[in-house]
């Protein structure tokens, strides 16, 4: 073969493996990258949604509450929904927070119309569950705001509560049941109303309330705190570092913890996020309930997730303490 044969041949096969590593690297970007973007999924394009919550035993179930519209349950990854609130009064207000039990694969907790609801049977029926009426005054109503549960402490289930009627000042308290919402007690903690609501660390058992104040002991005692901000608030459940929040406009991501946020906004439009859920069972898919609709989007994984400990003394036992 000729020289200027061999140098042809040459350049030919450069060229071939030049376009195959680009189709490589290209491939790897979509994959691993964090290129992507928020992507609508679902029917309820336009509608605000107001709560979501992904099921923690069952792959792929979701629930959500669509404001005007009802609450509504999906098997496969959001994208075809039933309605799930049969019973639940939504007529004269919408589900606005949503909690789901450690050992009970089909018990769901909602918040429905300020009041508290729970069902057994995955959202097929509901039933009322009546809170504390002593909270140390008068007030007019009581008005639930949230509910949440300890992924690691089986029947321990918390409320956040507000009083309307008392001297015009509205006081929001905590509540807590540790046999599954059988019988409450009012925790030592309460504020002007904040609209803040309960949440509680899955890591660390950590109850944050109200915004300023967190609990490291079952809501026992309380300090100040302002580490996590009020509005929606997602942690990541295979790597305690990583958290979502809502905005006004749009997500932030934390992969400090939370010390610092980093907008993630892409594909929202400016879209106000009001929920947040990811899925238990593929963290790196994230769903977003916004001002218009469910998204969904998918984030790189980290290549060494950092883990927490889950031992802690449980609640029956860390209120038998002297």
């Amino acid at each position: 073969m000729s020289g200027g044969g061999v140098q042809s041949r040459y350049r030919d096969v450069v060229r071939i493996r030049a376009v195959f590593l680009a189709a490589m690297l290209a491939r790897a970007s979509v994959a691993w990258g964090d290129d992507l973007v928020w992507t609508p999924t679902g029917p309820f394009e336009g509608a605000s949604i107001m709560a979501l919550g992904a099921d923690p035993h069952t792959p792929g179930t979701l629930y959500a509450s669509v404001y005007g519209e009802g609450f509504f349950k999906s098997t496969d990854s959001g994208l075809t929904w039933s309605p799930a609130d049969a019973g639940l009064p939504t007529a004269s207000g919408p589900v606005i927070s949503i909690a789901f039990e450690a050992a009970s694969p089909e018990a769901v907790w909602v918040v429905a119309s300020e009041q508290l609801h729970r069902s057994a049977d995955g959202g097929a029926t509901w039933t009322y569950v009546p809170l504390p009426t002593d909270y140390g005054g008068e007030y007019f109503y009581l008005h639930v705001a949230s509910v949440a549960t300890d992924p690691n402490v089986p029947d321990l289930v918390y409320a956040g509560v507000w009083l309307s009627g008392v001297n015009s000042i509205w006081p929001e308290h905590a509540v807590r049941s540790t046999n599954g919402g059988a019988d409450w007690s009012v925790l030592p903690v309460y504020t002007g109303y904040t609209g803040c609501g309960i949440r509680v660390d899955p890591f660390s058992s950590a109850v944050y309330f109200a915004g300023p104040f967190v609990s490291h002991d079952f809501g026992e005692t309380w300090t100040a705190d302002e580490g996590l901000s009020c509005g929606a608030l997602a942690w990541d459940p295979s790597d305690r570092s990583i958290l979502y929040r809502g905005r006004f406009e749009g997500v932030d991501r934390s992969l400090d913890g939370g010390a610092t946020w980093i907008p993630v906004n892409e594909g929202l439009n400016g879209l106000g996020v009001h929920s947040l859920a990811v899925d238990p069972f593929d963290p790196t898919r994230v769903y977003a309930g916004s001002d218009s609709g469910i998204f969904t989007r998918i984030f790189p994984k980290r290549a060494e997730p950092t883990l927490a400990p889950r031992s802690r003394p449980h609640p029956r036992r860390a209120l038998e303490r002297p």
